[in-house]
């Protein structure tokens, strides 16, 4: 179930049971009787929600899609340009190599000073500003050419993330699921599957996927198998049933022995077709 109305397991309640607790699902605390609950459940099949059912369920359970993680802030996107060991080799070459024109510019400075002012000192900012000047200057080329590179990788490094970012949720947009679902009395086709909510029934054809996790409530064929190999890495597609099945524990008695009666987001239909009670 999608966000399902009742704590029970879906998949151990016969159709009918999961019909009536679906169809009661909007209407809980109105002290409806087991006649009104089965003509509601009859009703839900027949018809599907109305749209006012739709809006309710949808402000109680959300969206039928997976939450979004939050996306990477642009101070961590350029802090990870540099969590590199090539990179930081690079950072600790410039600052060994910034270190040592600084020291070396220092003493000839210093030299220059001595040799034109007899042992004069004009003390540390006075070697300072002799370092700012263009002949100065000549000696930080390298570690400067260094700093340059790391900068440009830097930017290049998070304008490419951020655009494959982008392109990544528009492929996702493209290839957003779709089905058939029934809509106060009328299949709607090409329903994004988004727009789901408990108590939808949902109807399967060959080739179809399956829009969210649901119950099969009716087979318009004798068997349907479903390809899951994504979620559960079986090598063959997985026959479902309409059959209640044992509680987690016991002993299935009936010929679904074990199998899953719920359909599951991004599983493939296999052959005949089927309502999906979602």
């Amino acid at each position: 179930m999608a966000g399902g109305v009742s704590e029970t397991a879906w998949w151990e309640l016969a159709p009918a049971e999961v019909l009536e607790e679906l169809a009661g699902g909007a209407n809980e605390g109105k002290g409806k009787g087991r006649d009104d609950a089965k003509q509601g459940g009859e009703a839900l099949l027949a018809e599907g929600l109305s749209l006012e059912a739709v809006e309710e369920r949808r402000a109680a359970h959300g969206w039928n899609e997976l939450e979004k993680p939050p996306s990477k802030p642009l101070w961590k996107l350029v802090l990870e340009q540099f969590d590199d060991a090539l990179v930081k080799i690079l950072i600790l070459a410039a600052l060994v190599s910034f270190v040592l024109a600084v020291s070396e510019e220092l003493e000839a400075v210093r030299a220059e000073s001595a040799a034109h002012h007899s042992g004069g000192d004009g003390g540390f900012m006075a070697d300072l500003a002799s370092l700012l000047t263009f002949q100065s200057l000549k000696a930080f080329i390298e570690p400067g050419v260094i700093v340059l590179i790391l900068l440009l990788n830097a930017i290049v490094g998070v304008w490419q993330e951020s655009n494959a970012e982008k392109a990544l949720e528009a492929l996702q947009e493209l290839n957003s699921a779709a089905c058939a679902c029934l809509r106060q009395g009328k299949w709607v086709n090409e329903l994004p599957a988004r727009d789901l909510v408990p108590g939808d029934v949902v109807k399967l054809t060959v080739g179809d996927k399956v829009p969210a996790d649901g119950r099969m409530v009716r087979l318009s064929t004798q068997t349907i198998r479903i390809e899951q190999a994504s979620l559960t890495g079986e090598s063959v597609p997985v026959e479902k049933v309409t059959d209640a099945l044992a509680p987690s524990g016991k002993k299935s008695g009936g010929g679904g022995g074990g199998r899953k009666a719920n359909g599951t987001h991004g599983a493939s239909a296999g052959a005949g077709d089927t309502d999906l009670d979602i």
